[in-house]
């Protein structure tokens, strides 16, 4: 699985994105209001996703031990 390289920024100017549109008619400012990155998503995460899509079953299911505590974690 290729890594993610955090050293390339990804152009996403493209039409409604709000992370670059102008503001009152100003275009060339930072965009720091909004917590958006440029940066491709890490592999894993990537691959989580295609693989959830692919099952192609989205209802609600039961979080599991793993998952509770790293809420609680975050949390603290």
């Amino acid at each position: 699985m290729p890594s993610c390289n955090f050293d390339i920024i990804h152009y996403r100017r493209i039409p409604g994105d709000i992370k670059y549109e102008p503001v009152d008619g100003v275009t060339d400012v930072i965009p720091m209001w909004i917590a958006d990155m440029d940066f491709c998503c890490p592999p894993a995460v990537s691959k989580a996703l295609h693989q959830a899509a692919d099952h192609g079953i989205f209802g609600y299911t039961q979080t599991d031990e793993g998952y509770d505590r790293a809420v609680v974690e975050m949390r603290n």
